[in-house]
């Protein structure tokens, strides 16, 4: 990985300073050794990472890449698939999003195949699949506005609201409510009642690491 090296040092030894953090990334709490905002993998990510690090080298079954896969999801999708349908449908909307990005002419590097960026100070979200409007186990939480969402790109329209699926994806500043599989509420009504709102516009030409530097810079 390419980083500006830390002062006194050169590129080289930046990289190798690099390198050394990312093998003991992978160590048995190797995440507690870092600063407090850089702590936080999701635990599915982790042991996906370390499983991968395992198998370096070695020529893989079939079935350890399906292993792979299914680590990749946190949550199997809305509770009526199983673990590799859940994993094989987040692909097929990574995929689907880059295409889509590379056909429109957008995709840039940090791009992320869907994101969105909240427009109001609150966003509703919950954990559980939306089947009616006034889903169940509805959270408010209050953002700033511009706070950057990773999204899945799939979404529920019910009667007038249009729920959004959050991808868990860790970055500076996001709360912890968003680092879990769920749905938030992009177009709609709160659920106090009042005027139909735009929360969150989601597409796919938001910058992600410029916004996530942007984020690191202001926190130095």
């Amino acid at each position: 990985a390419k980083v500006k090296p830390h002062p006194g040092e050169t590129w080289l030894e930046g990289g190798v300073r690099v390198a050394r953090d990312k093998l003991r990334f992978l160590e048995e709490g190797g995440v507690k050794r870092f600063a407090p905002e850089c702590r936080y993998c999701p635990p599915f990510l982790l042991a996906f990472l370390r499983r991968s690090r395992a198998a370096a080298g070695h020529v893989l079954a079939d079935a350890e890449y399906d292993t792979l896969a299914e680590l990749l999801v946190s949550e199997p999708g809305n509770g009526n698939q199983e673990p590799s349908e859940a994993a094989e449908k987040k692909l097929e909307q990574f995929v689907s999003g880059y295409f889509a990005a590379r056909d429109e002419g957008i995709l840039r590097k940090g791009m992320w195949p869907y994101a969105g960026g909240c427009t109001l100070h609150w966003l509703f979200l919950t954990e559980e699949f939306p089947k009616t409007a006034a889903a169940a186990g509805i959270k408010r939480l209050q953002v700033s506005p511009g706070l950057l969402l990773r999204l899945t790109g799939e979404k529920v329209e019910i009667d007038d609201c249009v729920w959004m699926e959050l991808d868990p994806v860790w970055s500076p500043g996001v709360p912890e409510l968003l680092l879990k599989p769920g749905w938030v509420l992009a177009i709609g009504s709160s659920p106090q009642g009042g005027r139909v709102e735009t929360w969150v516009e989601w597409g796919l030409e938001f910058p992600v690491v410029e916004h996530v530097k942007g984020v690191l810079d202001k926190s130095e």
